[in-house]
């Protein structure tokens, strides 16, 4: 059997894709790291030359700015890098097979080393807090949570226990983003058009009633009517809320799951350059 996924992986060109992939995706989240890492030694040389204070609130992985950086990175995957991965005869399925792979890894090593940084700069200024703690300190922004090492501790301990739940959503979200990153490359803006006019439509479709009666409130209501409607406003918004809480990773899951197949019914139609 191994011998089998071994010979697939040599006949489909799987590995070189990876490596392809590894190599161009390698660079760009090298410079985005070295860009974080530098911003933040400006900042600390700031603080140091008494331009300002420092104050850190722990460490935590930039979940935001990988998520961002998938998006880019899946638009290339779906454009030039599968174009030029099928300039030599390489099959469909392990081109969109590395695509998926390797947009996953890729920014999930983002996502670890974003982390690092934190952790080294949060270390930095609980070294320089002890030496001059009105430029430098590490306290939360709540008095609950301790502050110092206690802090930079409990903060990594969270974000070490927070990880594997981030790259579940990564997973997800790659899923995701390589389907709108092939089907913007195709019909971008029939693609803009539903991704941004249907949840619009549904959204004012939802909210048209509350709309009419709220302003047929404010018009002509008494103020024990504006009072009730603003209660309606607050349970409606209430409910967005907990169903965005309670659901929405299931919402989530699932999109990610049409998604995934989805993405290569949309990458194998990529012609031949």
């Amino acid at each position: 059997m191994l011998v089998e996924q071994a010979g697939w992986m040599r006949r489909s060109r799987f590995l070189g894709a990876m490596r392809y992939h590894r190599a161009w995706m390698g660079r760009l989240a090298g410079w985005c790291l070295l860009v974080l890492l530098a911003g933040n030694a400006i900042t600390i040389v700031a603080a140091l030359a008494g331009a300002g204070d420092l104050n850190m609130e722990g460490v935590s992985a930039d979940f935001s700015l990988t998520i961002a950086l998938l998006l880019v990175c899946a638009c290339l995957a779906a454009h030039s890098r599968t174009r030029f991965l099928l300039r030599f005869g390489t099959a469909r399925f392990p081109v969109w097979l590395s695509n998926v792979v390797a947009l996953f890894l890729g920014t999930a090593a983002f996502l670890l080393g974003t982390l690092l940084i934190n952790l080294a700069v949060g270390g930095t200024v609980l070294a320089l807090s002890g030496a001059m703690p009105d430029r430098f300190s590490l306290t939360a922004y709540t008095e609950a949570l301790p502050s110092g090492a206690a802090l930079l501790g409990y903060t990594l301990r969270e974000s070490l226990e927070q990880l594997p739940r981030q790259l579940m959503w990564l997973l997800e979200w790659t899923c995701l983003f390589y389907l709108l990153a092939c089907c913007l490359r195709r019909r971008r803006g029939l693609t803009l058009a539903v991704v941004l006019g249907v949840p619009f439509v549904c959204f004012m479709l939802t909210l048209m009633p509350f709309i009419r009666e709220t302003t047929a409130a404010l018009e002509s209501g008494t103020d024990g009517q504006i009072m009730a409607m603003g209660f309606e406003w607050m349970q409606w918004l209430a409910r967005v809320a907990r169903f965005v809480t309670e659901q929405w990773q299931w919402v989530q899951l699932g999109g990610a799951a049409v998604s995934l197949p989805l993405s290569y019914l949309c990458m194998r139609t990529t012609p031949q350059p």
